[in-house]
């Protein structure tokens, strides 16, 4: 820091001019004993270009809710700022260098210009000669150019990209969000996603403002049903955009197409759970089915649960005279019957090869569970049809049923397996109850 002799008060207009011939480009501003930048005097006649300089460092300062000019200033050389001041108070006039905030170096140059205009002056001017106006502009072409680069990076990827600011209204999406999801002119995140379907809009709007209020990141799966596309399955990752500070100051959203792997994982999962020539569950399926029925503790508005088991019988037969065409064409054929004969809220699994179990939850009573048995067994006497012929069949029906939740959903099956052999011996055609 340099300290120059007192300041006659006619001499101040002059050394501001002599400043403002050796840095041509640099910012004048006035600085009040609170550390707060004003305009320059008008008196000073700094001309149309400076002012501008100033307005715009000032509405820069500003816009950083900065209350002093001194949070500008990295905490290292705050210090130097403050003897500065004291400098410039006993000779009205005092030099420093110092390092900002943000990384940049500026020259400050104070003035006391207190008795002639009302203000400090302060004359800044970076290091290499430029204003520091220059500097915050050139800072700005530099963040421009890289927002252009990223905005022209979001055109090169397969997914759409939206930037949304903390109002969830879009600052910028990629061409390719409009082809994925429709809403060309949507303006806020949620009209970009307006297509989606009626059972994920919750979804979509809880996600958001997670990401939003709490900075929250999330990853949800939806589907949109956009006029003129068939319906499509989006993979939409939500990241929080935050200040220094932590507070959010929006989201970036990516949508990626994961119509043909959700398809895939659906496909999967059928296999997994459905036997796939007669469309039932399988026996794993089927017993998980029951054992969900009967876990936890019975309320007080539940029923009880009952367990159909049916063989077909003679179905050996069938395979051995007519083939296996044959006979999965009656096996397929017994299962839509079954599922005919009992209630929408009943499931039918096949546990072997001419063997099923029906799941009854919620029946009232013993009674209920074999006249639904009853109805099944009628209906697998009907002949099937196929390519010309007629196969006449049967089949051993034996039901259980429990209101005893505490009861093993093994033993349930073992009791109806049970009675399902006592119709078999009987063989008349009708089914049994435990």
């Amino acid at each position: 820091m340099v300290n120059r002799q007192p300041l006659e008060l006619a001499d101040v207009d002059r050394v501001v001019a002599r400043l403002l011939r050796t840095h041509p480009g640099a910012t004048v501003a006035g600085l009040r004993a609170d550390g707060s930048l004003v305009a320059a005097p008008p008196a000073l006649r700094l001309g149309r270009q400076r002012q501008r300089q100033a307005d715009r460092l000032i509405h820069t300062h500003r816009s950083l809710h900065a209350p002093s000019a001194l949070d500008l200033v990295a905490p290292a050389h705050r210090e130097r700022v403050a003897h500065a001041w004291d400098a410039v108070l006993r000779a009205r006039v005092a030099d420093t260098t110092v390092d900002l905030v943000d990384g940049g170096a500026v020259a400050l140059h104070l003035v006391d210009a207190r008795p002639r205009h009302g203000v400090l002056l302060a004359v800044i001017t970076t290091e290499d000669g430029r204003s520091e106006i220059d500097r915050i502009r050139a800072d700005h072409e530099q963040l421009r150019a890289r927002e252009q680069l990223l905005h022209r990076l979001t055109e090169t990827l397969p997914s759409g990209v939206v930037q949304i600011d903390e109002a969830g209204r879009i600052v910028h999406k990629n061409d390719r969000t409009a082809l994925l999801v429709g809403n060309p002119a949507a303006t806020t995140l949620v009209d970009q996603l307006g297509w989606c379907a009626p059972e994920d809009s919750a979804l979509v709007r809880d996600t958001i403002e997670a990401v939003l209020t709490r900075a929250q990141d999330g990853d949800i799966e939806v589907k949109v049903d956009a006029p003129g596309l068939a319906r499509r399955v989006f993979h939409v990752a939500l990241r929080a955009l935050t200040t220094d500070t932590g507070q959010v100051s929006g989201a970036i959203c990516s949508l990626t197409d994961v119509t043909q792997a959700s398809v895939l994982r659906h496909e999967l999962a059928v296999r997994a759970t459905v036997d796939s020539l007669t469309g039932c569950h399988n026996r794993a399926s089927i017993m998980a089915t029951l054992h969900g029925a009967m876990a936890g503790e019975k309320t007080v508005t539940q029923r009880g649960i009952a367990v159909i088991f049916v063989d077909l019988d003679r179905f050996k037969s069938v395979n051995d005279r007519f083939g296996h065409a044959m006979g999965d064409a009656v096996l397929a054929a017994a299962a839509d019957r079954m599922r005919t004969g009992s209630r929408s809220r009943d499931v039918v699994g096949r546990v072997g090869g001419d063997e099923f179990v029906v799941v009854c939850p919620d029946v009232g009573g013993p009674a209920d569970a074999l006249h639904t048995a009853q109805r099944i067994a009628d209906l697998l006497r009907e002949p099937v049809e196929h390519q010309g012929m007629t196969i006449a069949t049967s089949a051993s029906v034996g039901v259980a049923w429990t209101d005893s939740f505490e009861e093993s959903p093994d033993a349930l099956v073992a009791e109806a397996d049970a009675a399902m052999y006592r119709s078999k011996r009987a063989g008349t055609g009708q089914a049994v109850g435990q």
